[in-house]
């Protein structure tokens, strides 16, 4: 038995671990004392990675649906055969744009093999492709047109004043199991932050642990968000509480924002009797974030999963600005994780343009197009997650599945999704591929190396979506080579001024064996 240090790919907090392997098989994990962010922690999660590996009823072969409906094994070169002529068959009668992927965040989300499932599209010239990321997509989109990217970063808790938790609830939801929590996250700087005399509020009709532990909390009328934030906003200009002089230098359009505002008459008397919170509750609440010195707003899902997103961002994005609470020490607007800026494109010539952009950035709008063709028909969908339990409308969504000539479901377990594929084929895990961590709040990029091989035939998902370009004849884009994921990112990934330099050799030269973006250097230096 032997001992390997790698990263839990888990989710987005990317603790450092220890595996042991004995012959095939990860047998222990363990939290990694040496590295300078952890020093040993790992959550539950983390420590099940053997049992997952492991678990008995991992899928180990592709299976084909029969005539009868029943399942069998099938090989996966045949298998991928056979896929690879029914997708060709589809986009020969209904064109590229009926063939859809919907990728998860687990497999998906922020890795190398995200540009390689999206090469095969690029090639195919099939618009319909998206990931479970949609539901945060508010954040990113507000945000990366306004600054340019949407940069998470450190939640400078420890030199702030105050800090308005809106829409968040991190004490229970932010890497908080058991009651122990990595010394980085929210959850521990949010207390650590209070214990040294942080005021705390928190916005949320319910009754959270943040709520507990606040000095104030405020319960909004569900939905009411964005009107709350037009009345601290109308306050803090109108009295002119705002950094003049930050807004003067660094804020375009400041003034016009201010005009619009008193044009629509957003006061604190008329947001008062829509969010449910008294005019003068506002009116402390503006002052309060105006006067501090220093004041984070963390906003999360609860802010992002709504329909007026976008505009509930921007205002909280706009309040942090004019406060001065922009690039400064003790000021921030945070909103989620952040992800490493990925940037493998196929060469152009390589590329089809799509004749018609992407159904909707919505499950809502792809089920439409697979039951009645609105406004294309969808027809063939590859799944690398279980849409079937997380897409809204149990009924709509089991008779948009059905419509379909072809449902190819790529996954480590049988899950709901299967009952109606055509295909399942297995899927790796987190520790039987090469691949960088997913999302996580320091900008840190780790490489998780791989450490078993996956069970049976199961691959990974940069090899099937390699295995079908091959069928398609864009293998001089996705190239053999390419299975390899450390190659793939030294090559296609970073190309680009966020992640350049970034490379294999850079990430394994330091012990903890991880790189912040944008920034080149590295080290153990505190978050803040």
């Amino acid at each position: 038995m032997h001992t390997r240090k790698t990263f839990c790919r888990f989710c987005h907090a990317n603790c450092a671990i220890e595996v042991d392997i004995d012959g095939d098989r990860a047998v222990a994990v363990r939290g990694d004392v040496s590295d300078p962010l952890f020093g040993g922690y790992t959550c539950m999660k983390g420590r099940e990675l053997p049992a997952q590996a492991n678990h008995p009823e991992r899928l180990r072969s592709s299976q084909r649906r029969l005539p009868d409906g029943a399942f069998a094994a099938i090989s996966s070169g045949d298998a991928l055969d056979e896929i690879a002529g029914r997708l060709a068959a589809i986009r020969d009668r209904h064109g590229p744009r009926a063939i859809a992927t919907y990728c998860g965040t687990y497999g998906f989300m922020n890795s190398a093999a995200l540009p390689v499932a999206l090469g095969f599209h690029h090639g195919l010239g099939s618009p319909s492709f998206y990931t479970s990321i949609t539901i945060d997509q508010p954040a990113k989109v507000y945000l990366g047109s306004r600054v340019g990217a949407w940069l998470g970063g450190p939640q400078p808790f420890s030199r702030a004043d105050v800090s308005m938790m809106i829409g968040n609830n991190p004490l229970t939801s932010h890497y908080a199991w058991q009651g122990s929590v990595p010394p980085f996250s929210p959850s521990r700087r949010l207390r650590d932050a209070k214990a040294r005399g942080l005021k705390l509020i928190c916005v949320d009709p319910r009754r959270t642990m943040v709520a507990q532990l606040a000095d104030i909390h405020l319960q909004v009328r569900p939905g009411e968000d964005a009107t709350l934030l037009a009345g601290m906003l109308r306050l803090i200009l109108e009295e002119e509480l705002h950094d003049r002089e930050f807004c003067e230098r660094w804020v375009e359009g400041w003034q016009q924002w201010r005009d619009f505002i008193f044009e629509r008459g957003y006061t604190p008397e008329w947001a008062a009797p829509l969010t449910g919170i008294a005019a003068e509750e506002i009116r402390k609440l503006a002052a309060e974030i105006a006067g501090a010195d220093g004041c984070v707003l963390f906003a999360s899902r609860g802010i992002n999963q709504h329909t007026n997103a976008v505009q509930t961002n921007r205002a909280l994005m706009f309040i942090a600005a004019i406060t001065g609470n922009w690039g400064r020490r003790g000021g921030a607007f945070l909103n989620l994780s952040i992800g490493a800026p990925i940037s493998a494109n196929a060469p152009a010539v390589r590329q089809h343009i799509p004749e018609r952009p992407m159904v909707r950035r919505s499950p809502v709008g792809w089920i439409e197009a697979m039951r009645k063709g609105r406004p294309y028909p969808i027809k063939a969908l590859i799944a690398c997650n279980n849409p079937m339990s997380n897409w809204p409308g149990q009924s709509a969504s089991r008779e948009a599945f059905l419509a379909l000539d072809l449902l190819v479901h790529i996954e480590l377990f049988e899950n709901e999704t299967s009952a109606f594929a055509d295909y399942v084929l297995p899927a790796a895990t987190g520790i039987e591929k090469g691949d960088i961590g997913r999302s996580n709040d320091d900008r840190r990029v780790v490489w998780i190396d791989k450490m078993i091989e996956p069970p049976g035939e199961a691959k990974t998902d940069d090899w099937i979506w390699i295995e079908l370009g091959k069928r398609f004849g864009y293998d001089d884009v996705l190239k053999e080579r390419y299975k390899d994921p450390a190659l793939f990112w030294d090559e296609m990934c970073i190309g680009n001024d966020q992640l350049r330099g970034i490379t294999q050799q850079r990430l394994h030269s330091v012990p903890w064996r991880w790189v912040r973006f944008p920034s080149l250097q590295h080290g153990p230096w505190l978050l803040e």
